[in-house]
């Protein structure tokens, strides 16, 4: 399925956001003598964990404190549509992306929740202009591959889907999903011209 990411790492875990080290200014914050950036670290450690809802309570807290923590708010994005919470999740994208509107994780990841969304033509937008950041991101190619394929754009997919495996030769999901998306094609294009022949025959 297609696939969240935090962080400019392509490893598994998620790579640590940038340190923010101006002090929080909510009076939870203050009253616990934190940081912002140990309570984003604290967030980020609970997103790793899969303590979701810890770490949209975090992320939450820190944005309330401050407005232009460009890791808080896509964190928290990332967490809401993880949650479910698809229509907040694309608010705190689209925040992120005021203050680094070219950042390639945060567009494939806006472009992800618009996909769940069944918003596939946004979704794919936003994959482009990830790429457009990053020419090389295998998880923007993947999940621009599925949704294609979404749109039953199968030739186009395939070809996403190879350029993944270019980028990452062992990349498992992009093999199954390539393998299988020759098959809809070859079925597509039998139908097709089984309808074009019955047409002839009328």
């Amino acid at each position: 399925m297609p696939r969240l990411r935090l962080g400019g790492s392509e490893a598994n875990a998620p790579a640590t956001a940038g340190r923010v080290v101006a002090a929080a200014r909510s009076r939870e914050m203050n009253d616990d003598n934190t940081t912002l950036s140990s309570a984003l670290n604290r967030a980020i450690s609970a997103y790793q964990s899969g303590q979701l809802v810890e770490a949209e309570r975090l992320c939450q807290q820190i944005v309330a404190a401050r407005l232009d923590v460009f890791d808080a708010h896509h964190l928290l994005a990332l967490v809401q549509s993880l949650l479910g919470k698809k229509e907040a999740a694309l608010t705190n994208f689209d925040r992120a992306l005021r203050l680094r509107p070219d950042h390639a994780e945060a567009l494939s990841n806006r472009g992800l929740t618009l996909h769940h969304l069944n918003r596939f033509e946004e979704a794919l937008a936003d994959f482009d202009r990830s790429l457009n950041a990053w020419p090389d991101y295998a998880e923007a190619l993947f999940n621009r591959g599925l949704t294609l394929r979404a749109l039953k754009r199968f030739d186009e997919a395939v070809l996403s889907f190879d350029r993944v495996l270019t980028v990452r030769p062992t990349y498992p999901e992009a093999l199954f999903f390539r393998g299988n998306t020759l098959l809809a094609l070859k079925q597509d294009i039998a139908t097709a011209a089984k309808e074009n022949f019955s047409h002839r025959r009328a």
